[in-house]
């Protein structure tokens, strides 16, 4: 076992020893090149220790078996299996630590020693070679039976679901308090968005959203009176529209964010008007996680509930998808995001087969996985198809080269017996180190604790847990027995009374 971390009272958060030593020693007896928990926040190391298990075992160039109509999930499997960060955390960091057997809606870590067996299961394969993924089809069907049988069910819900199922069981959070929601008119959208993520990270906190989970802005404005409400929500992947023909996946990111109008039943309850009125709502781009999930929303129901697939081709850029016009605020990272895999659809709303394509780490080759079947791609653009279904992005990590801070050189994954491969950038999300949140600009302040909310955006000074002005309610009792809310406090009201009589 790797040495026992500090914790901080406050915020339950494991503090980084850099200088901690890997974890050499495993159950079966062979070294494997684990970090302990106590390693840094960046899982830097971890990185180097994934990519040396890697080189050492295999190349994850593997089939998975068909289990019955388990197309879906394999497609799934695959294409988490190529996520670098995520490969990371459960090939080279001591993740048993981390799981949490007690969260009530979790599944006692049940779910995510399945995931991580067949992690390594999948990378430990030096042939190319399949496995049954049997272990964590019965884990699965056990903890969602809605998964049990050999039904065919829908890639995209089996992937949102084994991604919230892996943060509860390894969620770092030993309680979830009761957090009051967090919203502005408009103004101090900084301030406002960091709070909320504060709020967020008091309830949630494990390497799904250090890996996958961005920030949406979420605006309604009033047509009457001008009155606007803006909230800030997690988001773990973009469910985009596919409505036109010959598009991109630029139009549908912009068409996901387009204005939407409030109006008849859907009608809007304004604060300062205080009736329900006519509005417009908004979802905005405001904050980007390392690996972005894009899902195609290719299915639609009529009124009668048939389903009907949109067989639209959407293009998409393997290499450099730039999103900055569709950020609301700026980011600490360059937006900027390579395609690691596909997962697709083959066939009709009612049925159909789930394949993937997937860029393997080792070689940068792409990959077509069909169950059981690899094939090495031979033309990259055999990947874009308008079978596409779900897209996945990692962010580029760039390499500053100028002392002034303006040149950048892009650092691509490529083959090293060194293990040198950059990977991405992961920050750990932590209540009490505020400097790693995707909010932070600037230079990290040496003492983290003392960093500011406002600091964290515009460099002002305050504290992280800024009280909020409250106003004072005092109670006036009547004639007729009930009670009449008085704003103003009794000690103002006594100062007044005395300069009346004085004067």
């Amino acid at each position: 076992m790797g040495c026992v971390p500090s914790r901080d009272e406050a915020s339950h958060e494991v503090r980084p020893d850099h200088g901690a030593p890997p974890d050499g020693s495993s159950d079966d007896g062979k070294d494997r090149p684990r970090m302990n928990r106590a390693d840094t926040t960046h899982y830097t190391r971890v990185h180097e220790a994934a990519m040396a298990e890697i080189f050492r075992s295999g190349n994850g160039v593997v089939g998975l078996r068909n289990l019955g109509n388990t197309c879906f999930m394999n497609a799934c499997l695959q294409s988490l299996c190529h996520a670098v960060g995520l490969a990371d955390y459960f090939l080279g960091y001591e993740w048993h630590a981390e799981i949490n057997a007690s969260n009530p809606i979790g599944f006692g870590g049940e779910l995510a020693k399945a995931f991580g067996e067949l992690m390594e299961a999948m990378w430990s394969q030096s042939a190319r070679t399949s496995i049954v993924p049997v272990e964590f089809k019965a884990a699965m069907s056990r903890c969602a039976p809605m998964f049990a049988g050999h039904e065919q069910h829908d890639a995209h819900e089996l992937l949102t679901f084994l991604l919230d199922a892996l943060h509860e069981d390894l969620n770092r959070c030993e309680s979830k308090p009761y957090v009051e929601a967090v919203e502005c008119d408009g103004t101090d959208q900084d301030e406002c968005a960091a709070e909320a993520w504060a709020g967020y990270l008091k309830r949630d906190r494990s390497i799904i959203v250090d890996l996958f989970q961005g920030q949406l802005r979420s605006s309604v404005g009033c047509a009457r009176c001008g009155h606007k409400c803006v909230k800030f929500d997690p988001f773990q992947y973009l469910s985009v529209p596919v409505v036109k023909s010959g598009v991109d996946i630029e139009q549908c990111i912009e068409d996901f964010s387009a204005e939407e109008r409030l109006d008849g039943d859907n009608a809007w309850s304004c604060a300062a008007c205080r009736q329900r009125v006519r509005a417009s709502k908004r979802l905005e781009l405001w904050k980007l996680p390392p690996l972005l999930v894009i899902h195609l929303k290719r299915f639609d129901f009529d009124t009668r509930g048939r389903a009907a697939k949109v067989e639209t081709y959407v293009d998409f850029p393997l290499v450099d998808l730039d999103l900055s016009a569709y950020c609301q605020s700026p980011q600490r990272d360059i937006p900027l995001y390579d395609c690691f895999a596909v997962i697709n659809h083959h066939g009709h709303a009612g049925g159909g087969h789930y394949t993937a394509f997937a860029r393997n780490r080792v070689d940068n080759a792409w990959y077509h996985y069909n169950d059981a079947n690899v094939t090495r791609v031979q033309d990259i653009d055999e990947v874009k198809t308008s079978d596409a279904y779900v897209l996945l992005y990692s962010r580029v990590v760039f390499d500053q080269t100028s002392s002034s801070g303006r040149s950048f050189s892009r650092l691509r994954p490529q083959r090293s017996q060194s293990g040198d491969s950059p990977g991405i950038i992961v920050r750990r999300q932590s209540i009490s180190l505020p400097h790693l949140w995707p909010h932070f600009r600037g230079e990290p302040d040496r003492d983290h604790a003392n960093i500011s909310l406002k600091s964290l955006v515009n460099n002002k000074e305050t504290t992280i847990n800024k009280p909020k002005k409250r106003k004072v309610k005092t109670y006036r009792s009547l004639s007729n027995g009930k009670l009449r809310y008085d704003r103003t406090p009794s000690t103002e009201k006594k100062k007044k009374k005395m300069k009346k009589r004085a004067l």
